[in-house]
């Protein structure tokens, strides 16, 4: 058998136990603001909670407030323009 690998099951462990919590670090504001700029450009005076209810419905995870509202800058920057 030279050139094939051969792969076998050594355990299987059938419960999920990733993020119990529902906080995922790596959904940063940067990605959110990329992913959420559609929402932003239709309703720029989105309320933070309301932000937060969108990630929930759309990703499934629990962001603070002070995180929505730093996606709220940098999404309102980048359509806006940063001009400072």
């Amino acid at each position: 058998m030279l050139g094939k690998s051969v792969w076998s099951v050594r355990s299987m462990h059938k419960a999920h136990t990733g993020c119990p919590d529902m906080r995922l670090h790596l959904f940063n504001n940067t990605f959110l603001a990329f992913a959420m700029e559609h929402k932003f450009r239709v309703l720029p005076h989105i309320t933070l909670a309301t932000i937060q209810v969108f990630v929930d419905e759309m990703f499934h995870i629990k962001i603070s407030p002070n995180c929505a509202r730093k996606t709220k800058e940098k999404a309102l920057k980048k359509i806006n323009g940063d001009h400072l």
